[in-house]
């Protein structure tokens, strides 16, 4: 059975107050995807099963992707996380449990599995057994943590999650046989070239490793479409010479909003009693989503207001420009940061503001009109 720590007082009284609510379901589908990630983090991703219950396969993979892999770390997959999700997923029952682990990207999975099952031909592994004069694969074949499906052999090096694997597996034989083939057979066939020569297994491990790097490269293309910049990417950045003239782009800059899908529209009106519920219990983003930057503050403030009734394109266009440099800091410094800590998106923002409006004005005690207007026309 998995452990479940206890609730802590706030996110018990947080859960309790949310699976009150008997419009919860359209509720969750609705959040933001920085709101879903806040919440799942408050509660904690081993007792929030009724909520990833109600998610959406968009939401699923946002939480997959912020959660599961390690940012301080060169981003490395968390295995023991995955198995929570797991087990979390499992307690919320096994059609929920095939459903949401079957919207998950392919190659995310394959990756995700090897790391926690071993998987064979179920032939092979009988008559490796039969010459094993030990006796000892015979015995691994026998032990708990065991099972065949179809012509696979499936054991658990670990143990992590083995009840929900294994429950999942089941329900995939009749519910999702395409895809429990496509996964098994990767993974057997992995093992199977592994076993002859030490030049094989060496092939086996650089496959297992493109694994991990496909499901990586899937990952950040995700993330680029909602506005990340990874880590590398926001370094190389600020490491960059000023640009020779006006409006110069570069390859970093120019891949973000290339990659950038628009933002979904949202309805906060008919959301307002879930938002007030979450705001009481849940620390968000200050005021912004690391998509969008609606505001500034003074001069900055002014000048956005002014560009807005001149040319709401340029407008749009200059807040993507400073969500951009916002998310930068905020990727730049993550390494910094220990793993629970939430991003100090408020410091960033007030470091663009004030690098922007030096980098227009480049003097002071202008009046403030004069000020506004020329940090207005730096922003066309």
């Amino acid at each position: 059975m998995p452990h479940h720590p206890t609730l802590h007082r706030s996110a018990k009284n947080l859960l309790t107050e949310l699976l009150d609510e008997p419009a919860l379901d359209r509720w969750v589908r609705e959040l933001p995807a920085p709101t879903w990630k806040a919440l799942i983090r408050h509660i904690g991703l081993e007792d929030s099963s009724e909520l990833l219950a109600l998610s959406t396969p968009e939401q699923l993979v946002e939480l997959v992707d912020e959660t599961l892999w390690d940012n301080q770390d060169a981003d490395q997959f968390d295995v023991e996380r995955f198995a929570t999700l797991l087990e979390s997923l499992h307690d919320a029952g096994v059609r929920t449990l095939s459903d949401k682990v079957a919207g998950l990207p392919e190659e995310f999975l394959t990756m995700a599995l090897s790391r926690l099952i071993s998987v064979w031909p179920a032939d092979y592994l009988r008559r490796m057994a039969e010459s094993d004069e030990s006796g000892v694969l015979d015995k691994r074949l026998e032990g708990d943590n065991y099972e065949e499906f179809d012509e696979y052999a499936v054991l658990s090096p670990s143990g992590l999650a083995w009840d929900a694997i294994v429950a999942l597996l089941s329900i995939w034989s009749d519910a999702q046989p395409e895809l429990m083939e496509r996964l098994l057979h990767r993974l057997s066939q992995a093992n199977v070239n592994s076993i002859d020569e030490p030049d094989e297994l060496v092939s086996v491990l650089d496959e297992m490793a493109e694994f991990e790097d496909d499901a990586r490269g899937e990952r950040e293309e995700r993330r680029a479409a909602s506005g990340y910049i990874s880590a590398s990417d926001a370094l190389a950045f600020l490491r960059m010479p000023p640009p020779s003239r006006p409006r110069e782009t570069d390859a970093i800059s120019s891949a973000y909003f290339r990659r950038l899908r628009p933002p979904k529209a949202t309805s906060p009106e008919e959301n307002h009693r879930l938002h007030e519920v979450l705001r009481r219990f849940v620390p968000l983003d200050p005021g912004i989503t690391r998509r969008q930057l609606t505001t500034g503050t003074g001069l900055l403030k002014g000048a956005l207001e002014e560009l807005a009734r001149a040319s709401p394109e340029s407008h749009a266009r200059a807040l993507e420009e400073l969500a951009f440099l916002t998310n930068v800091l905020v990727a730049a410094s993550a390494r910094k940061r220990s793993p629970d800590a939430p991003p100090d998106v408020a410091e960033a923002i007030r470091s663009v503001v004030t690098a922007v409006e030096a980098g227009a004005l480049q003097e002071i005690g202008l009046p403030p009109e004069i000020a506004t207007e020329k940090l207005r026309a730096s922003l066309e």
